[in-house]
């Protein structure tokens, strides 16, 4: 299945037309019937658009790998790297953060706090904040 199709399927799903499904993206019924018909390629940004608004998953609408909806966590994932705007390398690291154990985590909080206080974009947390 092609990705124009995937969108289509999407569309349908939801139940909306050429013209709705446009609206709530801010583009016209045509470049959205273009993008189904793949005559005008799935742009980053668009893929992404798409993703936010109809909670569904990027890797799926690229590529049609995994499930169409999203679960819980790649929600918070995908609202993460869209509200900080990060690259593929955030993303990566964001995922491979989490599945980390807690002293994993915490050796690799302080070597970035460590790292940040070398280039001074950081500050020393008050010793009273550890208490909160």
């Amino acid at each position: 299945m092609s990705t124009g199709s995937r969108v289509r399927v999407l569309r349908k799903e939801r139940g909306l037309t050429l013209e709705r499904f446009g609206q709530i993206l801010g583009v016209s019924k045509t470049a959205i019937s273009k993008i189904e018909r793949d005559e005008n390629a799935l742009t980053d940004t668009m893929a992404r658009l798409i993703s936010r608004e109809f909670s569904v998953s990027e890797r799926w609408l690229r590529t049609g790998e995994g499930e169409m909806e999203e679960d819980g966590k790649d929600r918070v994932i995908r609202d993460l790297v869209l509200a900080y705007d990060l690259d593929d390398n955030g993303k990566i690291f964001i995922e491979e953060y989490v599945k980390l154990d807690p002293a994993d985590r915490a050796a690799l909080g302080a070597y970035l706090r460590a790292l940040s206080l070398a280039y001074g974009r950081a500050q020393m947390p008050d010793e009273n904040d550890n208490k909160r």
